[in-house]
């Protein structure tokens, strides 16, 4: 049989035709499952791009202490927003933790039920202003976590989390953890 003529007859099969059809259905269904992530990394992206621009990002501007009256005194933090959103509806407290505790960027701190609250400033700041926050009769002996906690515009919650290290030359270590949604 010619070449010509076996090329013709399988053109004319139908079973010719429905494996051309199967295999470009596969085909589209690949290529719908690439444009399905490749969209979903870009809304993600865009989400992240928008909470960014919203989010305020506190900085640590000062760290005093006022009354040094053993077994308590007051202690002053003071913090200075860097980010491009205000800090909304802010909230302080403090408790007594122990040395062993190390901050996680991605882990937000519960409030327990001993905890004791601060005096804030105001209950937002503003990009670029500062905020202070008053903890009143903190123990001066054992570690402290001092916590900020605030929401963006768009009702995501932050959290400023310090460790107060009763030592003298010790540098006190704080972070800023972003994102959950309240």
């Amino acid at each position: 049989m010619p070449l010509t003529s076996y090329v013709s007859a399988l053109l004319r099969s139908q079973t010719f035709w429905a494996a051309v059809q199967s295999i470009a259905a596969v085909l589209g269904l690949i290529g719908l499952f690439f444009y399905t992530l490749y969209t979903r990394r870009m809304m993600k992206l865009q989400l992240e791009t928008r909470r960014a621009e919203i989010a305020p990002e506190f900085t640590l501007k000062e760290l005093s202490g006022s009354s040094n009256v053993p077994p308590a005194r007051n202690l002053h933090i003071t913090v200075w927003n860097i980010g491009k959103g205000p800090a909304l509806r802010l909230k302080g407290w403090f408790y007594p933790v122990e040395s062993s505790l190390r901050l996680d960027k991605s882990k937000f701190l519960p409030r327990r039920a001993t905890a004791e609250d601060g005096d804030i400033s105001g209950f937002e700041v503003l990009p670029g202003a500062l905020g202070i926050i008053v903890f009143q009769r903190i123990p001066m002996q054992g570690h402290l976590l001092c916590v900020i906690e605030c929401e963006d515009a768009g009702r995501y919650k932050h959290q400023f989390q310090l460790i107060r290290i009763p030592e003298p030359a010790a540098m006190d270590p704080w972070l800023m953890v972003h994102g959950r949604s309240s």
